[in-house]
């Protein structure tokens, strides 16, 4: 910033500024506020953000899990339960997560990453997304399976069920894990998998949609 007001009296013609808009735009750039926000602009530069962390869906399905029983009987409790189921809000903690676990190393190569036939069968990392849910014991979630090149993939997703509510999951979406832990490739083991857990379901996912991108 400093050199650029340094430099204003050699601006070149050919940007059609006049001796007016010089010292205009000198009065600008000299204001406190300019200032600090220069300032701040440069240390955020210097700063390597990191996240604090890369589970918050399953951090927020815990806490969902510890406040579900005093809705109704608490409005503050109510009010920020409502808060963290909205659709808006989990989707903003899923893309936190998916940014904050990717590795920007460089991995070394070596002969079996570069065949062509593992190549085309490794997702790219930014494709994988990770999808909570909550629900009780029992409860159906409204959707079914198929097996597609090994891989067990959304095949159909019953309207009005909690899927379909929730509208985070898509018919072709492949699920790769279910709490941490592969599902393998039989569709009634999944279903069974998922029809007994309670609480929280943190899913990982290929979604559909990376295959139309490519």
């Amino acid at each position: 910033m400093q050199h650029v007001l340094d430099n204003l009296s050699e601006l070149p013609t050919s940007t059609g500024a006049d001796e007016t808009d010089k010292i205009f735009l000198k009065g600008l750039m000299d204001k406190p506020i300019v200032k600090s926000l220069a300032k701040a602009h440069e240390r955020l530069e210097d700063t390597k953000l990191e996240a604090v962390r890369e589970n918050n869906v399953q951090l927020l399905n815990e806490i969902l899990d510890d406040i579900g029983p005093l809705v109704g009987t608490d409005e503050n409790v109510t009010e920020l339960v409502g808060i963290l189921k909205e659709p808006n809000f989990q989707s903003l903690l899923e893309a936190h997560d998916i940014v904050a676990s990717k590795c920007y190393d460089s991995v070394p190569s070596t002969p079996e990453m570069n065949h062509s036939s593992v190549n085309n069968h490794m997702p790219p990392v930014d494709a994988i997304r990770m999808v909570g849910i909550h629900k009780r014991a029992g409860e159906p979630l409204g959707v079914t399976f198929r097996v597609e090149n090994n891989d067990l993939v959304i095949a159909r997703i019953l309207h009005g069920g909690m899927i379909d509510r929730q509208g985070l999951l898509h018919v072709g979406d492949i699920i790769k894990e279910v709490n941490g832990h592969e599902v393998g490739n039989q569709p009634k083991e999944l279903q069974e998998l998922l029809k007994r857990i309670s609480g929280s379901v943190t899913l990982k996912i290929l979604p559909s949609y990376s295959d139309r991108k490519s």
